[in-house]
């Protein structure tokens, strides 16, 4: 099979900027297909490695670049730390992202070392990615944020075979998905590719038969509001009562479309920007007492 094999710091920053545009398929752009093209262009880097430790950098230039990419709301809770100066959080995000890429480098030298051939490498790179995923969740870090098979979350067809594989088995369908891609686009190995992707096609229709978990309410209901309202504004005097209406009125169509056969025992506000206790001021519970109901408010 035909490498592509540029000089070193070419392929480390296009291994870097690959792996930031895998970031594109989590929240909150959620295209997943860029991630599978994404990997794909991994795959065929660390296939023209000319050795496994360039495979291993290679593979951490990857992880790098995604890390950075998809863990920049750390900086932002820097943002809003005021014993902390903001550019640090930047700074952390990037040491933090050359850690976890340690275990993406990995992966990628585990698979130059094992597998020779095409197919078999792209094989041993799911297998290996799973490993590194594995250990990253719990092996000097138990950072386990955003691992590859989360890009599947829009994709429900694929998601769904969580709930065999779990997370992990979800990341080893991108992977195969990305190597099924690199495949198809060398002659000598098109058919093999186009088999692969077929396996993961039919995968995807399996998932469908599969059998869903019930969602009907059984024993004690919570409703937990959750109205995303940014670091930014959160604590603005004056925006107090625009974020306590936003809170009520999630609640109201909360209870609308539970109906009164599930009537919550308790409905939790998370972290919100009402900077006082409920039970200390009548005025609120009167504002929220039409919506309520028989609910307790935490």
């Amino acid at each position: 099979m035909k490498s592509f094999a540029p000089s070193l710091p070419t392929t480390l920053m296009v291994a870097a900027g690959a792996g930031a545009f895998a970031a594109l398929g989590f929240e909150p752009w959620n295209f997943w297909s860029l991630t599978i093209v994404a990997v794909a262009v991994l795959i065929a880097l660390v296939d023209g490695a000319v050795s496994r430790g360039r495979a291993a950098l290679i593979g951490w230039a990857f992880g790098a670049g995604h890390f950075t990419a998809g863990l920049g709301w750390i900086a932002t809770a820097f943002t809003f730390q005021a014993k902390m100066p903001a550019m640090l959080g930047w700074v952390t995000v990037v040491l933090l992202s050359m850690f976890l890429a340690l275990y993406v480098g990995l992966a990628a030298g585990l698979t130059h070392a094992m597998a020779r051939r095409p197919l078999p490498r792209v094989l041993a790179f799911a297998a290996f990615w799973m490993l590194g995923e594995w250990l990253r969740g719990w092996a000097l870090s138990g950072f386990a944020w955003n691992p590859l098979g989360a890009a599947w979350l829009e994709a429900p067809a694929i998601a769904q075979l969580a709930s065999l594989g779990g997370a992990l088995g979800l990341s080893a369908i991108v992977v195969l998905a990305g190597g099924g891609m690199w495949l198809c686009s060398v002659t000598a190995t098109r058919r093999s590719g186009l088999a692969l992707l077929a396996g993961v096609g039919a995968l995807a229709l399996a998932a469908g038969v599969l059998p869903r978990p019930s969602s009907e309410a059984t024993g004690t209901t919570v409703f937990l509001v959750q109205p995303n309202i940014g670091q930014d504004v959160k604590y603005e005097a004056d925006a107090q009562d625009v974020h306590l209406r936003k809170y009520h009125d999630l609640t109201v169509e909360a209870l609308a479309r539970a109906g009164t056969a599930r009537a919550p025992a308790i409905i939790l506000w998370s972290e919100s920007s009402v900077p006082y206790l409920v039970e200390e001021e009548p005025q609120v519970r009167a504002f929220l007492a039409s919506a309520l109901g028989p609910g307790d408010l935490l």
